[in-house]
């Protein structure tokens, strides 16, 4: 399962900020578990580096993770856009 997740994290690094949020924050395992927490445990990134691509500070991560995977509404107030644009963000990140 590393190798995977490894492509998938060298191809979301290269999204614009938007759809890079979009994306992570979203994203879940089938089996609920959030994509930020797989790649953690898998030791392909660390919360430092989660927190800078995210633009803010590892206390604001720390804390956001907590609530991962964000659902669509959840997501849209976290960023500040409406719920039809984190669709298309999300959309544009799965096409990139």
């Amino acid at each position: 399962m590393r190798e995977p997740l490894e492509r998938t994290w060298q191809e979301l690094r290269n999204l614009p900020l938007d759809q890079f949020k979009a994306y992570v924050l979203y994203a879940r395992a089938a089996s609920g578990e959030d994509l930020i927490a797989l790649l953690l445990a898998a030791s392909i990134t660390t919360e430092a580096e989660l927190a800078l691509l995210l633009d803010m500070t590892l206390v604001q991560f720390r804390d956001l993770w907590q609530r991962l995977p964000l659902d669509n509404e959840s997501l849209s107030k976290e960023l500040g856009v409406t719920v039809e644009r984190i669709y298309k963000l999300r959309f544009r990140a799965g096409n990139a």
